[in-house]
């Protein structure tokens, strides 16, 4: 569950450039 997190945690950062 721990690693899911992280991974969703980085799709935010992406969500985020990609804006």
């Amino acid at each position: 569950m721990k690693r899911v997190q992280n991974d969703w945690k980085a799709v935010e950062e992406i969500d985020q450039v990609l804006r």
